[in-house]
């Protein structure tokens, strides 16, 4: 049995004047950019298209590499019996290969164990991304999508929420009924960004429905749904990939943080998984969430 690998999806966030067609460009042509000890870029794109729930799906492949432009490696003389040093300009440390599909702006992304990291991915991308526009007014961030059946189990793991927090961006191009209202508010109130906190009363708790709306989300059952209170609204929103949130409280009287970003869905693929693969198993997971989510295109 061959070496099997994990997938994390994430979401991409566009601001300013990036559009999908802007994104794109910069995946293809991709800059070089440094960080610490190695530098990042993306390489062997390809563009394709994979049928899947009778509809056609639009995908780009690539790789996501880290590498050494200055490494150095040791070689062997024979003759001499002795080892050297010589210069290995951009010698990769490692790569994560990649799916990105422009029309629900979603990437699926492999997580190279010790080097590279989910969120070492998502901090990348997006600075290849700005780097490529040298930041003229475009703005790019990418969030994990919530796995919500791990994120739920977590947040029933607290017994009293004493406060919850949340940065959302408009979403762009999906949006759910249970943040609709939200939704709504920001589009009204022409808004990049909203933050949110709540801290309970000392001694009070926050009478949160978000578990709730995540049970009946998991359920599938979204169809008469109403929309969340706005602190609920935006946890849901981040969980979707259009943000951060956490949501903190007690446990037995130990204190307890849920993030959505530790949370991310996962899938597990071969290691060596070619590229219609790899593009058809993120459209299946993610024609899947937006059924059960209830996420329609605006």
């Amino acid at each position: 049995m061959g070496r099997s690998a994990r997938y994390n999806l994430s979401r991409i966030v566009k601001g300013g004047t990036l559009d999908v067609p802007k994104v794109i460009q910069a995946l293809l042509t991709s800059p070089s950019i440094r960080s610490r000890e190695f530098a990042w870029m993306i390489t062997d794109v390809i563009e394709g298209t994979i049928a899947y729930d009778s509809a056609s799906h639009r995908y780009l492949f690539g790789r996501l590499a880290k590498y050494d432009p200055t490494a150095l490696i040791d070689t062997v003389d024979e003759p001499s019996h002795t080892t050297t040093q010589r210069l290995e300009p951009n010698l990769q440390k490692a790569a994560s290969d990649f799916v990105y599909l422009p029309d629900s702006a979603v990437f699926g992304h492999r997580h190279v164990w010790n080097e590279i990291r989910p969120k070492d991915f998502r901090d990348h991308v997006a600075e290849l991304v700005i780097a490529f526009h040298q930041g003229f007014f475009v703005e790019c961030e990418l969030h994990a999508i919530a796995d919500l059946s791990l994120f739920l189990s977590k947040l029933g793991r607290i017994d009293q929420v004493t406060e919850l927090k949340a940065n959302v961006s408009p979403p762009n191009p999906l949006f759910g009924k249970f943040w609709e209202n939200l939704d709504k508010y920001m589009a009204d109130r022409r808004l990049r960004r909203l933050s949110i906190k709540e801290v309970a009363k000392l001694g009070q708790v926050i009478p949160t429905t978000a578990p709730e709306i995540a049970r009946r989300i998991e359920a599938e059952n979204t169809i008469d749904g109403e929309p969340a209170p706005t602190g609920d609204a935006a946890v849901l929103m981040a969980a979707d990939g259009y943000g951060t949130a956490e949501v903190a409280g007690t446990r037995d009287s130990q204190a307890v943080v849920v993030k959505t970003k530790d949370n991310a869905i996962s899938i597990t693929l071969p290691a060596n998984v070619l590229a219609e693969e790899l593009a058809l198993a993120v459209v299946r997971e993610v024609t899947s969430l937006e059924k059960r989510r209830g996420l329609t295109h605006k």
